[in-house]
């Protein structure tokens, strides 16, 4: 007996050569409900994204065993239903989690060097080659402006203080 698979999500092909090498599988827009739900009559498993799965869909789905979601999250399911009915839910809880760091640590890169301001800049037609230093010298100037700053507020905060102040 042939395995049935209802991928309602675009897989990888790498992923779907996999499940085809192992069981049947159809590929269902989840737009279209009623296929949808037809699909998960007599299919074994089903793996997607982003699609909430309510109780009423997998009403008449004897043989589902597994749903896998290729997404961090799990909320798009009722799990208390799926446990009750046997069904196993799998996810990727930590499959972004590494991008994620990338990303902030991009990003706070990108704004502690104001790319995207310098970036503007030179679209704008503003750097021949030759103003490199100027772009660091008001860089710079900002930041001595904030050194000034800081400096003489801890000098006010150190100031002695007189009594009747």
């Amino acid at each position: 007996m042939t395995r049935k698979i209802v991928a309602y999500k675009a897989l990888p092909p790498d992923v779907e050569d996999y499940l085809r090498d192992h069981a049947e599988v159809q590929n269902v827009d989840p737009k279209d409900r009623a296929a949808f739900i037809a699909a998960l009559k007599d299919a074994d498993g089903a793996i997607g994204a982003s699609v909430t799965i309510s109780p009423d869909m997998i009403e008449g789905a004897p043989h589902l065993r597994a749903f896998s979601t290729i997404s961090v999250g799990f909320d798009q399911f009722d799990v208390a239903d799926l446990t009750r009915r046997g069904i196993v839910l799998t996810h990727t809880p930590d499959v972004l989690t590494e991008s994620t760091a990338d990303t902030v640590f991009a990003l706070i890169l990108a704004s502690a060097r104001h790319v995207v301001e310098l970036a503007e800049w030179v679209k704008e037609g503003n750097w021949d080659g030759k103003h490199r230093r100027g772009m660091l010298r008001r860089r710079r100037a900002r930041q001595d402006a904030r050194h000034r700053r800081a400096r003489t507020h801890r000098r006010r905060s150190r100031a002695p203080r007189s009594a009747f102040a």
